[in-house]
């Protein structure tokens, strides 16, 4: 056990009342009152969120500027750029824009650059506006990137090209002075929610297009929702509002897509059948999708998700799982070497933040590994490799932690940086590193955030009996999906279990139990924790259990699945 366990106290009255006014199980109504819906409006908005709370686009003070503009250079038969970036996000916001656009204009008068990961780095660069006027575009639509592409921008003017950012970064300038600027973090932006994915943004500038020229009969903006939620899960923002919308309907809609792209990536992933969750995005289709841009050419995850043929979509979805298994390959090399590096170089009692650098490491699958270790560590971490001899990082975080604050913080170390709240891209000097990693770790304590600190001890949801977890609760419990920042999984506190004295180790990383009460039997998963398989050689003591709960359907038959989050003897 690493720190105390904080179980929540419930009034059982107020279970009771939400239970049967909302006609769900208790345990359901213990799990909505710990997320602070207590209300059975509040509740039930939650639980069944709806298309028609999906805000109006025209709440963005830019919006009519900005559809104007595409309008008239859809009736002027303009050329049109679409600007995106090499992650899911911002394929799937590229992609968006462009099936949308495709219903007023001709496909040919719509062209789309995504830079180089490796060649080019992140956002709109003067080679990109270059490429608009060659191809006599007269008009670029920035996503997921642009808003502090200033100098870029006026670049673009002195060509006789407008350009509209449409972007949800955090940014610590002034926004680029665009013809328009639809960004929901703006200091003067009024729109209601101000988390939309790159994606998000992207579907609500399809909704406004839509308004103006009327729904077509081939499509409705409707129909990008699993595009947009695909985007929306694959960038870690939070999953509240509209967000929430986004991300639920889209994954319904998933399951029929009519992207033959997406649809042949379901196929080749055997998940066509599957009810999908935010797991499935951020753990099957996301990474296959952000393959290409990692280890290639971003351009091929948008030619899948722009496609009109399935068997071409097959071919592109082999080549993505190649790039994927390539990624997988390095990304294990650098998790290895990162964490020996972790054990010898960092000082976890004093570092709240943990900064490592290698210039061997591709800087392509840095974002995915710094994932790993924050999970590891429940920390901060950024990851710095090198490439043509440009120093770059990836960072994410934890709760608590804006991690683009605090590289504002640390800006004088930094030649660039940005990002959002959970997740930053960095460029740097090598004879800086060290500097900007004392520099974040001291602007970390000074503000009074250690991991002790910040998580005292383990929230636990609920408390139950294995026995209590059977397949209609479990399934009951998927309407609080899809999970994510703002809306973590449920994790339940499960007491006295037995286990059979036969630990079994799994890729030589992690543990798997089988344990029991009672009659119910269920596998309990223990990720990273292959050496604790000592302590369960024998069949007792019982032991108290921190898991989430999955439901397993394999070929017709159920199972009940726990992922242990931490264990201890039996009190």
């Amino acid at each position: 056990m690493t720190n105390q366990w904080l179980v929540p106290q419930f009034d059982p009255e107020e279970v009771s009342i939400l239970s049967r006014s909302l006609q769900v199980p208790e345990l359901m109504a213990k799990l909505l009152l710990h997320r602070g819906l207590k209300s059975d409006r509040e509740a039930n908005g939650f639980l069944n969120p709806e298309l028609k709370d999906l805000h109006s686009p025209f709440l963005f003070t830019q919006m009519e500027k900005a559809v104007s503009r595409i309008q008239k250079a859809i009736l002027s038969k303009e050329t049109l750029m679409i600007h995106g970036d090499y992650d899911v996000d911002g394929i799937t916001a590229t992609a968006i824009l462009v099936h949308s656009l495709r219903q007023y204009t001709e496909a040919g008068r719509i062209r789309t650059y995504i830079p180089h990961r490796l060649n080019q780095g992140y956002g709109i660069k003067k080679e990109s506006i270059k490429s608009a006027q060659e191809w006599g575009v007269s008009l670029i639509i920035t996503v997921d990137c642009g808003i502090t592409a200033d100098e870029e921008v006026k670049y673009a003017a002195s060509l006789g090209i407008d350009v509209i950012i449409t972007d949800h970064h955090h940014h610590h300038s002034s926004p680029a002075d665009a013809y328009a600027v639809i960004h929901p973090l703006l200091v003067k932006e009024s729109y209601p929610y101000k988390y939309l994915s790159g994606a998000g943004v992207a579907f609500k500038i399809a909704q406004a297009l839509e308004e103006i020229f009327g729904i077509r009969d081939e499509m409705n903006s409707y129909e990008l929702l699993d595009l947009a939620s695909a985007g929306t899960l694959g960038d870690i923002v939070q999953l509240d509002g509209e967000n929430r919308i986004i991300a639920k309907h889209g994954l319904k809609q998933m399951k029929n897509t009519r992207w033959p792209g997406l649809n042949a990536l379901l196929h080749k992933t055997r998940l066509n059948n599957k009810n999908l969750d935010s797991w499935h995005v951020g753990f099957v289709l996301g990474p296959r999708i952000n393959a290409a841009g990692r280890m290639g050419d971003a351009d091929m995850a948008l030619n899948l998700l722009l496609s009109d043929s399935f068997e071409e979509s097959l071919v592109i979805s082999d080549t993505l799982e190649e790039y994927n298994k390539e990624r997988r390959l390095i990304e294990t090399d650098i998790y290895n070497i990162a964490l020996e590096l972790v054990h010898s170089q960092v000082n976890l009692s004093k570092e709240p933040v943990i900064v490592l650098s290698s210039p061997t490491w591709h800087i392509g699958v840095l974002g995915i590994v710094a994932s790993k270790l924050v999970s590891e560590f429940e920390r901060p971490v950024i990851l710095i490799g090198m490439n043509h001899s440009c120093w770059k990082g990836s960072g994410r975080s934890v709760e608590g932690f804006h991690i683009v604050d605090a590289l504002e913080h640390c800006e004088d170390n930094l030649l660039g940086y940005g990002g959002h709240e959970m997740a930053c891209g960095l460029s740097i000097l090598p004879e800086q590193i060290m500097e900007f990693r004392k520099s974040i770790n001291e602007y970390a304590l000074s503000i009074g955030f250690t991991p002790e600190i910040q998580s005292p001890g383990t929230h636990i949801d609920a408390m139950v009996d294995l026995d209590e977890l059977n397949p209609s609760l479990l399934e009951s419990l998927t309407l609080l999906e899809p999970h994510g920042p703002g809306n973590p999984e449920p994790v339940f506190l499960i007491k006295g279990l037995h286990t059979d004295g036969r630990p079994r180790i799994i890729k030589n990383t992690h543990l798997k139990l089988h344990v029991w009460s009672r009659s119910c039997h269920a596998e309990a998963m223990w990720f990273g924790h292959a050496e604790e398989s000592s302590q369960f050689t024998s069949p007792s003591p019982k032991w108290d259990i921190l898991a989430r709960v999955r439901l397993n359907d394999y070929k017709g038959i159920q199972t009940i699945d726990l992922h242990i989050h931490d264990i201890q003897p039996s009190r």
